[in-house]
């Protein structure tokens, strides 16, 4: 069974994706054989099958690079967008992130600032730091932009698990003292291990930007 994938990027700035599955007679005949030969072969296959077809994963770093081609002037055109297009762009910017989060990242902090543009950012580190939380933190602290990294790293802080919050602390550590976000990063951590622990606000609050506040 073999996957093509069809990747394409609307003008609304969505982008649509089709997978066809076809058979192919002769190699899983081929395969099953060899299957037969080796039972270690053929526990292998089943249990991991992942490794065995790495189609989702290209199609992935393909929807990456469909969205970025498709949008490649957004910097220079995103001035005179309206409101709607922006949105649909940003909405394409996140789907986008599943394949390479790093150049989704490059392409929203080159294009002018905007409460949407920082919205989108939070919601892709939040994403990445699930799947990579090292190459997520590597990158929030390599924004020169220091509102956008106060941005980046607080959507690191508050997505990583608890259970994660020893090295989470070593890493808020590591930021120079003057970093506003510090205080808040660490209130979350706080907060996490007391939970009637006072909270500690300020204009990155990650939580109260979730919520509307």
């Amino acid at each position: 069974m073999k996957t093509h994938w069809t990747i394409s990027a609307l003008a609304s700035g969505c982008l649509l994706i089709s997978c066809e599955k076809k058979d192919s007679a002769s190699t899983e005949s081929s395969s099953d054989a060899s299957d037969k030969s080796s039972p270690s072969l053929a526990a292998n296959k089943h249990a991991s099958p992942a490794a065995e077809d790495p189609s989702s994963s290209v199609a992935n770093e393909e929807i990456t690079e469909v969205f970025l081609e498709a949008h490649k002037d957004w910097p220079s055109q995103s001035s005179s967008a309206t409101v709607l297009e922006e949105i649909e762009v940003m909405k394409g910017a996140v789907m986008a992130s599943v394949g390479q989060p790093d150049k989704v990242v490059d392409f929203l902090t080159s294009a002018p600032n905007s409460p949407r543009r920082l919205s989108t950012l939070r919601t892709v580190f939040a994403q990445w730091v699930k799947s990579d939380p090292a190459a997520a933190k590597e990158k929030a602290d390599l924004l020169t932009d220091s509102k956008v990294r106060s941005v980046a790293r607080m959507a690191v802080v508050s997505n990583t698990p608890a259970t994660s919050d020893s090295e989470l602390t070593a890493w808020i550590h590591s930021w120079p003292e003057d970093a506003p976000e510090q205080k808040m990063a660490l209130d979350i951590l706080e907060r996490r291990a007391n939970p009637n622990a006072p909270h500690v606000c300020g204009p990155e609050c990650d939580q109260h930007a979730a919520a509307g506040k």
